[in-house]
């Protein structure tokens, strides 16, 4: 039952935020504003929703305690070499912490503009 509400649960938050429309070849990866330092989030887990490039993925937040997908979506990006995949739970570490690196502009597939943050998981 459980994984009948998850898949359910996916497929409309798939539905809330449209595949992105890949821009890396017409304009280049990635169409970001960066920041030097940026703040530090409150988030302690993401669900990849639509992966931008391989280590670049749209994620959502959630922080239910029966894993509730919540509205905020970010550009989350990893080191180099790091893979991701839609529907990918990614946790955030012990001793690690979610910076906002800059915001990342993207046209989604409504055709209607998006800019949301683009975050990394660092050490402290």
């Amino acid at each position: 039952m459980g994984v009948i509400t998850g898949a359910a649960l996916l497929f409309l938050v798939a539905k809330a935020y449209p595949e992105v429309i890949n821009l890396a070849e017409e304009e280049g990866f990635p169409n970001c504003e960066y920041f030097e330092d940026g703040e530090i989030l409150d988030v302690e887990s993401f669900q990849v929703i639509n992966v931008v490039e391989d280590n670049a993925a749209i994620a959502i937040n959630f922080r239910d305690p029966v894993g509730l997908l919540t509205g905020l979506a970010y550009l989350l990006v990893g080191e180099d070499g790091t893979t991701f995949y839609d529907g990918q739970t990614v946790e955030v570490p012990k001793g690690c912490v979610v910076r906002m690196k800059g915001t990342y502009k993207y046209i989604n597939t409504e055709l209607k503009d998006k800019t949301i943050p683009m975050v990394m998981i660092m050490k402290k």
